[in-house]
């Protein structure tokens, strides 16, 4: 139980990672869309 509770616990920590990782990459498009109206 404790070894799944482990595993488990590192797959979240991972697609945690990942989706930290998304949300940089739409800021960075966020502000390219953004950068051209505003100048």
């Amino acid at each position: 139980n404790v070894s799944f509770c482990y595993k488990l616990g590192n797959k979240i920590k991972k697609i945690n990672e990942r989706l930290d990782e998304i949300k940089k990459d739409w800021d960075m498009v966020d502000r390219l869309k953004t950068t051209p109206k505003g100048g």
